[in-house]
């Protein structure tokens, strides 16, 4: 993916803006553990608290990936507005 997906005009601008981190989880078993993962390539969208909002597994081409990437914001965001609420009351 590092060659097609992420290369890909779309997807540069969608992830715009996000932090991203690499994990090679041979050197680092202990965030594959900890994160779950459990195949390679593992995306996940957190939240900056660190929760995961959505997690997706294997190749995937630039259009399937923005949609992933997309639903999961949307999930993110609305995860946002709940914590918010309940904070609220």
């Amino acid at each position: 993916m590092a060659r097609t997906t992420l290369t890909d005009e779309t997807v540069i601008q969608a992830l715009t803006g996000f932090s991203h981190v690499a994990v090679d989880i041979d050197e680092h078993r202990d965030l594959a553990e900890k994160y779950g993962v459990r195949a390679v390539p593992t995306f996940q969208l957190l939240t900056s608290a660190g929760d995961e909002v959505s997690v997706t597994t294997g190749y995937q081409e630039a259009g399937r990936f923005l949609q992933w990437l997309t639903n999961g914001v949307s999930e993110a965001k609305e995860e946002v507005a709940r914590q918010k609420q309940f904070e609220e009351k």
